[in-house]
């Protein structure tokens, strides 16, 4: 449903692309401009229920079978451009205001959660959007993305 409502034909980046799935149904419904796809495509044992730490990926041979799936499919398209590594290090290489919207799926650790947002500020549009996923992530670890978004609650 959040697709309906963002612009079409527009400068945007995906924060946390995993194999892609949403990355196909952005291209799909709002045919961008460029869609940036940013992710490291690391493995972090240090997570073990996610996707990159052991929920879908058992090793860092896994992450770069991932990552060569998704290459695969998506870099010979015109407007897509990927970028493996860390949000925190790719979003500097734009200028500011460069985005029209940026959405964030990444890492959803509250510190990691708050710099991306933070990042997203300075590097979206004035008028552009910031979108991401799982409010109502992990009761049980105090809603962190909750807590990063909306920290007055």
């Amino acid at each position: 449903m959040l697709l309906r409502h963002l612009p079409r034909r527009a400068i945007c980046a995906e924060i946390g692309v995993w194999k892609g799935e949403f990355s196909a149904r952005i291209l799909r419904r709002t045919r961008p401009k460029q869609l940036h796809l940013i992710d490291p495509w690391k493995f972090e044992a240090e997570y073990p229920e996610r996707y990159y730490g052991g929920g879908g990926a058992a090793n860092q041979d896994d992450m770069n079978r991932v990552f060569d799936d998704l290459r695969s499919r998506l870099a010979k398209k015109r407007n897509v451009v990927i970028h493996r590594g860390m949000s925190r290090d790719v979003l500097p290489t734009f200028g500011d205001a460069h985005f029209d919207w940026i959405y964030i799926d990444g890492n959803h650790t509250y510190e990691f959660v708050l710099e991306d947002l933070q990042l997203c500020l300075r590097k979206t549009k004035p008028n552009g959007i910031i979108a991401g996923d799982d409010y109502n992530w992990r009761s049980g670890e105090g809603y962190p993305v909750r807590r990063a978004v909306s920290p007055k609650q």
